[in-house]
């Protein structure tokens, strides 16, 4: 009997909320530093087995194919996978490195009109250019009594990597297998 531990680790991690899946598009390349910052990543084979609670991640978006997505004429396979998500109401993700079209790259002119209003569309309609560079709150000091596991559950959305206790804190059981499975480091000031 094989089991696949990690893979059972990360399904429950991500059915109790700790974890998200990145739907990738099968046969299609990502960058290797993505694929290291998934996690949790899941093959999609056929553009029709999107789903609404999915996210999926795109390699990247050149400003061709955000145009042409936004037209509703895709020119390839990954603008007809967007445009197709993004119909369906599938929440679509590209890093902000990743995508082509900066705007402050740019002299201002109709046609750059153009492409920023083509992007906030997509924004609109789902698109998220997540920005890699936001780790404001990777480290979080903590000089509160008690720690336990509810409010370490609440810095989910923080990405906090690193949590400094005060002195006097005492933290529960509970509350150190909450950072464990969080892969969040402690240490006492």
């Amino acid at each position: 009997m094989n089991l696949d531990i990690d893979g059972i680790v990360k399904e429950v991690l991500f059915r109790i909320g700790h974890l998200n899946k990145a739907h990738l598009i099968s046969g299609i390349d990502y960058p290797e530093d993505d694929l290291k910052d998934f996690g949790y990543t899941i093959s999609i084979e056929k553009i029709q087995d999107l789903q609404r609670d999915m996210i999926l991640w795109l390699p990247a978006l050149s400003s061709s194919q955000m145009m042409s997505i936004a037209a509703g004429i895709p020119v390839d396979e990954l603008s007809n996978w967007c445009l197709y998500a993004l119909l369906k109401g599938v929440k679509v993700h590209v890093k902000k490195e990743r995508l082509e079209f900066k705007e402050d790259l740019f002299e201002y002119s109709p046609l750059l009109k153009k492409h920023i209003e083509a992007l906030e569309l997509l924004k609109s309609s789902g698109l998220t250019i997540v920005n890699e560079n936001k780790t404001p709150n990777s480290l979080k000091y903590y000089d509160k009594k008690i720690l336990g596991e509810k409010e370490v559950l609440n810095w989910s959305r923080e990405a906090v990597k690193e949590v400094v206790l005060g002195q006097n804190t005492i933290l529960t059981p509970l509350g150190e297998d909450a950072l464990r499975s969080m892969q969040i480091k402690w240490r006492k000031e």
